[in-house]
């Protein structure tokens, strides 16, 4: 049993020093890679503000207490019902600015700038990362008197500053 062993202990030092060269050049490569941000992808990514050609987004911003964006409607005169807010997938908690909740027409080719407060919480602390706030629109036509009610969807991918 004994030289049974040490030909075992001889395998596995010989396995070593042949191919422990190659594993710590995977390893350094693979270092490399992260530090370069290969293993990010949010980093490579572009900030963008995209919602349907009906809205159109013309600046954003997104900070710590919630977001601020100033949108274009193509789509007619418009009454906004509601905003859905959720960060990286996370529902959050978020004050609606007076246009959704006022009866207030949107009209067609009008910009409008609002900031909408979040709680975000932890979801942003500490991160220089990008994040991905999806948004949903729900409104409905003011021209048809229109009884059902139509949503769209919109992103904000940027870097909380």
């Amino acid at each position: 049993m004994g030289k049974r062993g040490s030909l075992l202990e001889y395998m596995g030092i010989d396995f070593l020093t042949r191919y422990g060269w190659l594993i710590l050049l995977i390893i350094i490569a693979m270092y490399s890679l992260d530090i370069y941000g290969v293993f990010r992808p949010s980093e490579i990514f572009p900030e963008r503000c995209g919602f349907n050609s009906d809205i159109i987004c013309e600046s954003y911003s997104i900070n710590k207490n919630g977001f601020e964006v100033t949108l274009r409607n193509n789509a007619g005169n418009l009454e906004v019902s509601g905003l859905r807010v959720s960060l990286d997938g996370n529902n959050v908690e978020c004050v609606s600015p007076d246009i959704f909740i006022s009866d207030e027409i949107w009209r067609k080719h009008r910009e409008i700038n609002f900031k909408v407060v979040c709680d975000f919480g932890d979801l942003v602390e500490g991160d220089d990362f990008k994040k991905k706030i999806n948004m949903r629109f729900s409104y409905r036509s003011s021209i048809d008197n229109a009884f059902y009610s139509k949503s769209v969807n919109g992103v904000i991918f940027g870097v909380v500053g």
